[in-house]
């Protein structure tokens, strides 16, 4: 029987057999095998942390279509409560896109983030709320949805790639983005925000141009700007952890931060794998190339939060050739108890929250 299918036996035997039936059904037992449960003995506890990146409602209407033609209309807001998925990504959807929302983008040096004639908060609202109609509360990423490729922009005249002209002022958007969803600035609301995520990607060229000590410098402007006025807002970047002496971002990334001793709520990780268990080896197995090796060596706390803000398939014959791929569910719970496995109600590591990239390939 496989690894991760004997650790769904071990570890979710307080749910009953209704999920081992489901499970089992994705991986056929041996002819001889048998199988019993007790329900009864708890060994630890599954966590809520099936998070979406992107939805519940997918439009192309005009204004809500997602960038690059990346839609598959549909309302998944039944569906979502029916999971009770407990945070969704704004991320992909345009939902928050500073492009969408900022109205002088993408200037921001000379504009006064404190007046409200400078944000259009048309289709923010409404994804916010459709995320909040659904029983998930929003976790909202500030920066932009992919409009680049190795072919050029898909969006005419739109360059998300760039660094900010003013820092300051971009950060001071960003406060006032979470003024309007937290305080009510601006006609806005009083929604529970747990989270925000700055920038996508930092490390992709397709979504930043700039080198890593800007984007660190950008994180550090947004942090901040937002902090003391929402302390109980956890602020993290996303990048990603530095895989080699040539990828120089993650590295003068994490030497700013190290060197200036900038605050970090969590780290938003983008683990897209082939098995279940790469995600053990990206968070601690790895002894020199681990999240939590690269939290001792940039003097952050061992238990920093982890939050893995998009995950998925990665691509590959293990999982695309023929007579090899793994079924979709298998993969998608395999994944999940070894993330549960990971929680800190379970472990001694941090991993606290995931979010499913419907999207992917």
């Amino acid at each position: 029987m496989d690894k991760w299918m004997s650790r769904a036996l071990h570890h979710l035997r307080s749910t009953g057999i209704g999920i081992f039936a489901i499970l089992l059904a994705a991986v056929p037992l041996a002819r001889a095998e048998s199988l019993s449960v007790d329900a009864a003995q708890i060994d630890g506890v599954i966590p809520a942390i099936h998070g979406i990146t992107n939805g519940p409602i997918i439009s192309n209407a005009p204004g809500s279509a997602p960038p690059c033609g990346n839609n598959h209309p549909a309302d998944h807001t039944a569906r979502f409560a029916e999971l009770k998925v407990p945070q969704t990504r704004t991320h992909g959807g345009g939902e928050v896109d500073m492009d969408k929302l900022w109205l002088p983008f993408p200037e921001y040096a000379g504009h006064d983030p404190t007046d409200p004639n400078n944000y259009d908060w048309t289709r923010a609202d409404a994804a916010v709320e459709q995320i909040i109609a659904a029983g998930s509360i929003p976790y909202l990423r500030f920066g932009h949805s992919k409009n680049h490729s190795a072919s050029g922009s898909c969006i005419a005249n739109l360059d998300t790639r760039t660094p900010p002209d003013d820092f300051a002022v971009f950060a001071q958007v960003a406060k006032h983005i979470l003024k309007h969803f937290v305080s009510g600035w601006d006609n806005g609301f009083t929604y529970n925000i747990e989270f925000v995520e700055v920038w996508n990607e930092f490390y992709i060229d397709e979504f930043w141009s700039g080198d890593g000590t800007q984007a660190a410098q950008l994180y550090e402007a947004v942090y901040n700007a937002c902090k003391p006025e929402f302390p109980d807002v956890m602020l993290g970047p996303s990048i990603n952890k530095p895989t080699s002496q040539q990828n120089r971002i993650p590295w003068d990334f994490w030497d700013y931060v190290k060197d200036n001793e900038i605050p970090v709520d969590f780290i938003s990780a983008h683990i897209y794998h082939k098995r279940p268990r790469v995600l053990e080896d990206r968070v601690y197995r790895q002894t020199d190339r681990s999240w939590e090796f690269l939290f001792d060596y940039v003097g952050l706390p061992a238990d920093t939060p982890i939050v893995n803000a998009e995950w998925n398939r990665d691509s590959g014959c293990y999982n695309t050739g023929k007579g090899q791929t793994i079924p979709a569910g298998a993969f998608v719970a395999g994944s999940l108890i070894t993330m549960a496995e990971m929680h800190p109600q379970n472990s001694d590591h941090n991993l606290i929250m995931s979010h499913l990239f419907s999207a992917r390939s």
